[in-house]
């Protein structure tokens, strides 16, 4: 039924985008069932969990979505920034620093790197 799970992702991305984060991170669960081996759907499956404040869960489908597609930097990216949201910084370290791996030409990327890197001393 991989038509199924298309349209439940694209049924999450439409809800999600008219705000409805509720509704949409239900719609992108029942596509990532469906469609278990697609790292997009758990990516933005991740990101509208975080929004409703499921991070946890929010940080299982990045993880998840990273085992999937390890060479797509923008999900190192999102799970850097939700665990320095939580002020999680050498975990955060860890993700921006695969990140950097990923784009290691991209100055923005370096900066978010040593930013984490200053944050976690001043924090020890």
């Amino acid at each position: 039924m991989p038509a199924q799970g298309d349209l439940q992702y694209s049924l999450g991305l439409v809800l999600a985008e008219q705000g409805r984060l509720p509704e949409a991170a239900a719609a992108l669960a029942r596509a990532a069932a469906l469609l278990p081996q697609r790292a997009r759907i758990r990516y933005n499956l991740g990101l509208a969990l975080q929004q409703i404040g499921k991070r946890r869960d929010a940080e299982r489908n990045f993880v998840e979505a990273q085992r999937i597609d390890p060479r797509d930097p923008a999900i190192p990216y999102a799970l850097a920034v939700l665990l320095a949201q939580e002020r999680r910084l050498k975990e955060a370290l860890v993700a921006a620093e695969r990140l950097q791996e990923l784009s290691p030409d991209d100055a923005q990327v370096r900066q978010f790197v040593e930013q984490l890197r200053m944050s976690g001393q001043r924090g020890q």
